[in-house]
């Protein structure tokens, strides 16, 4: 099945910068009756290439490495999944405990499994022939046919660790942008579900991750019969891999199960669905967040309206504490639907 989607290159990975250290962020508190309370943030990455951050919002003012760049601001604002922040960037001491037991049972969803190719030449697909550039081979293309097949792709991951029949979703980044690989040639990703990320049995995704990585592109051929031959590398990434290089935990690109518990004002916890963490500056704008994962920017979008309506309604006094409009104005948002 062939659909049309939102014509997105998903193909080119941020490439990482190392360098040594982990990163930290800090408030550095300043004597009475100065300047309000900011945020001194130094930023580095750690050696797993994932850039690595740490918060400390106690009163005592925490040490900053002289030799890091340092960021003052009223306010942080985190794109990062719900509970590796809180459970990985933020002082355990200086959350509520009841936050802390809630944000610890958030749960993931769906373990993806990312392949990226190069390609000698386009697809060519049993139901649009031709391997000539067309309209279809600039739009997503979803290899799912039918509702049953996808529901045993679940099933299979529960059972097995990963699906017999994956669903896979093709996007050909080259059609679009030509500078991504020699003329004639291309470069596609294929975005694959569902992939376990604790698998059974005692498996391991490094064991595995060739075995799967075939299986994925035999279910690509049997929709264009050239496409394996076509095929002159491969990236393969993991629902392990994913953790691991970009912090997606279990390989889960929407940072949280889209389950009924964990929508709406419930994302990523009841009392905190307007986009503002337990700690006073701390912002979250993920995917984690209202309305979830997808590149629609909103969740960004309505973090930026919130932190503007805050400041507006006057919500921190200089000493650092709410004013009697803004704890009227936090009770508004905490309640989620602010």
């Amino acid at each position: 099945a062939i659909q049309r989607r939102a014509r997105l290159s998903r193909f080119q990975l941020p490439e990482i910068s190392r360098a040594a250290g982990p990163a930290s962020i800090h408030t550095v508190l300043p004597p009475a009756k100065q300047r309000p309370p900011r945020i001194a943030a130094t930023k580095s990455v750690n050696s797993s290439g994932l850039g690595s951050e740490s918060a400390s919002m106690k009163s005592s003012q925490s040490p900053v490495a002289a030799a890091a760049p340092r960021f003052r601001a009223r306010a942080i604002v985190s794109n990062l999944h719900p509970k590796l922040l809180f459970s990985s960037l933020i002082n355990p001491s200086d959350l509520i405990e009841d936050f802390r037991i809630r944000i610890g049972n958030w749960r993931g969803g769906s373990g993806t499994f990312r392949i990226n190719v190069a390609l000698s030449e386009l697809p060519d697909f049993t139901c649009l022939p031709g391997r000539t550039q067309a309209d279809h081979h600039t739009a997503g293309i979803i290899l799912a046919p039918s509702l049953d097949y996808m529901e045993q792709a679940y099933f299979d991951a529960r059972s097995f660790g990963w699906s017999r029949h994956p669903v896979v979703e093709m996007v050909i980044s080259s059609t679009m942008a030509d500078t991504l690989a020699p003329k004639g040639q291309h470069v596609a990703s294929l975005f694959c579900q569902h992939f376990n990320p604790n698998l059974p049995n005692g498996l391991e995704w490094e064991k595995i991750r060739e075995p799967a990585a075939d299986l994925v592109l035999t279910i690509v051929n049997q929709y264009a019969p050239n496409f394996k031959a076509s095929v002159m590398g491969r990236m393969i990434l993991t629902p392990a891999d994913l953790e691991r290089r970009f912090g997606l935990i279990g390989g889960d690109i929407f940072h949280g199960a889209l389950t009924l518990d964990q929508l709406w004002s419930a994302r990523p916890l009841l009392g905190y669905g307007a986009y503002r963490g337990p700690l006073t500056g701390l912002y979250m704008c993920g995917a984690g967040t209202h309305p979830g994962g997808g590149v629609t920017g909103a969740p960004g979008h309505n973090a930026a309206r919130e932190i503007v309506r805050r400041g507006r309604a006057g919500g921190e006094t200089r000493a650092g504490k709410l004013t009697t409009k803004g704890i009227r104005q936090r009770r508004i948002l905490k309640s989620g639907f602010g």
